[in-house]
């Protein structure tokens, strides 16, 4: 099943990818996702490449019910998120996949961080699928939410910290900040 999502911000996009790549950005994220714990690695490879591994569990309760069956009661996500070098033009672009341990489901696609206007826009297209052929579908549709929660979730903390005023507020300014 593909999948597209975007957002506008009113920021230049290498603020903006600093921040994403910051491990205080993704301690935030993983926060706003209610998860139980929280692992973060993050890899400079020289020229700019940079690879960000966040691997997160969570109850199996917050997954749709067509997939709880089929998983323990514990889920760990590993997500990864692989920027490219820069090459030479406007923006950014990157890799990310999403694991699920235990999940008869995986996510690839590609990231996207282009200037737009004064600020940049951010996109992750992808496709996720599952090893189940039976109810493809039906297992397709039911987490593909799960997945666009996500992203959307990234998407509101990123307005959070860059929004006017966000530096003076805490909260949503704070993994700027650290």
């Amino acid at each position: 099943m593909f999948f597209e999502r975007h957002t506008d911000l009113e920021t230049a996009f290498p603020e903006v990818f600093r921040q994403m790549t910051s491990r205080s950005y993704q301690d935030e994220k993983a926060q706003r996702l209610e998860v139980v714990e929280h692992r973060c690695d993050i890899t400079d490879a020289g020229s700019g490449r940079i690879t960000v591994v966040s691997r997160r569990t969570s109850p199996a309760g917050s997954v749709p019910e067509l997939i709880r069956a089929m998983v323990k009661p514990t889920l760990t996500v590993t997500e990864t998120e692989s920027w490219h070098a820069p090459d030479g033009g406007p923006g950014r672009q990157g890799d990310f996949s999403v694991q699920v341990s235990g999940a008869p489901i995986a996510v690839k696609g590609t990231v996207h961080l282009d200037p737009a206007g004064t600020g940049c826009r951010l996109t992750f297209e992808g496709e996720l699928r599952t090893t189940v052929p039976l109810f493809r579908s039906a297992i397709e549709s039911a987490a593909s939410g799960r997945v666009i929660d996500t992203i959307e979730a990234e998407f509101a903390l990123l307005q959070d910290i860059f929004r006017p005023g966000a530096a003076t507020d805490g909260a949503a300014r704070r993994s700027v900040d650290q």
